[in-house]
């Protein structure tokens, strides 16, 4: 039996660094028009791009998250591993569930805080001409910041882990080099000795530990850990994107600062803007089992790219998907936050976060200008992330 029947061939391969393409969105059409599931030799993936098929894989059983690939005995540091072993995001089955339940508790033991005061204090680092470098000054930092606090960490270990941050998300990263390694073991043993300090000193994040059943103390505590900094992670990537392409659709949708209902007219323009600019673009699968998909036979142990930003724009589940509406009725079944068992847990936070940093800001700086005339975006895959947004406050 064939592994794939004929498709039409649309030499756009299925992985690319968002660096290299002014508009990603014009490749997932014609793929939605074309190919829905389609097979990239050269790649050796299959890229899932219809709303459909990526909702399938996301919530059954017939594919689960891939592992990291196992790298040389001595290569990663002892806290790497650790972190790899039990982060709720890397884990399937019952691994998943344990580790789940302990993410869960350490996100419902936050103590939550209004972001304003840490915005007010980034804006006031802007520059002689009034100027400041939103991916810098406040996308890279506010909403890690912002986490930490609520969490209790104390404004040294805050500032340690806000430096290692950039080293410390590329432990994420598949394929990693000899120079990366050794920044991430350097950065890790940093963060994972005053993360495991900060929860053995704190009552609610202890207690957390300390109620984890089947296995030993030591090992609750490592979990733990491993889940805290897991968290620290998906902040930082993620909520720089998020703050990013908000403001980037709020800034062409000024109207919406200035009528009556405005707060809920900003919340739902921070929900369309995730399923129409995403900054997730798409999330790795391996399947456990052969599926058939439109028409193509995948195969137990392929790897399949789930293209979330291609889903949320699929004619067949919304409506004129590449019209930015915030108004429409199903705008809040975008795939951005994934789909069951690893679904984001902080989906309903990070709207209100973005929903109240949005609110304040064009109240507050009513002549807000974006100086930067063409966005570039970091050389990744996965995510398309601004790397500059000069504007001007005044």
């Amino acid at each position: 039996m064939q592994h794939h029947t004929k498709q039409k061939t649309f030499m756009q391969p299925v992985l690319f660094p968002q660096s290299t393409v002014n508009n990603p969105f014009e490749i997932y059409a014609r793929k939605l028009q074309e190919s829905p599931v389609y097979r990239d030799e050269a790649q050796q993936v299959w890229g899932i791009y219809s709303y459909e098929h990526c909702l399938q894989l996301l919530t059954g059983n017939d594919a689960h998250i891939p592992a990291l690939p196992v790298l040389p005995a001595g290569t990663l540091n002892d806290q790497v591993l650790t972190i790899i072993e039990h982060h709720t995001r890397l884990n399937n089955g019952t691994a998943h569930r344990s580790t789940r339940e302990i993410a869960m508790g350490l996100y419902n033991a936050r103590l939550p805080i209004s972001p304003i005061g840490l915005l007010a204090t980034s804006l006031s680092h802007k520059n002689l001409r009034n100027e400041i470098d939103w991916v810098q000054e406040v996308g890279k930092q506010l909403p890690l910041a912002c986490m930490l606090q609520e969490f209790q960490f104390n404004e040294k270990d805050r500032e340690s882990i806000l430096m290692y941050i950039a080293v410390l998300v590329k432990i994420m990263v598949p394929d990693k080099t000899a120079q990366q390694i050794a920044a991430i073991n350097a950065a890790t043993r940093e963060v994972y000795q005053l993360t495991e300090r900060h929860i053995l000193h704190t009552p609610s994040l202890y207690a957390i530990a300390h109620n984890v059943s089947k296995v030993s103390f030591p090992t609750a505590l490592a979990m733990t850990v491993a889940n805290l900094v897991g968290l620290m992670i998906q902040s930082y990537d993620a909520g720089r994107g998020i703050l990013c392409n908000t403001l980037l659709q709020a800034l062409q949708h000024r109207e919406l600062a200035g009528q009556p209902g405005k707060e809920k007219a900003m919340g739902q323009l921070v929900m369309e803007t995730l399923r129409y600019d995403p900054p997730v673009h798409h999330t790795r699968r391996v399947l456990t089992n052969d599926v058939l998909l439109h028409g193509q036979e995948l195969k137990k142990g392929d790897t399949a790219i789930l293209v979330l930003a291609a889903a949320n724009r699929d004619a067949m589940h919304f409506e004129r998907p590449d019209a930015f509406d915030i108004y429409r009725a199903n705008n809040e079944a975008h795939l951005t936050f994934g789909a069951g068992a690893h679904r984001c847990m902080a989906n309903h936070s990070t709207v209100r976060f973005a929903t109240e940093i949005l609110n304040y800001l064009l109240t507050r700086y009513p002549r807000l200008q974006l100086l930067t005339t063409e966005i570039t975006y970091e050389p990744a895959m996965n995510v398309r992330l601004p790397k500059e947004m000069m504007l001007s406050l005044s």
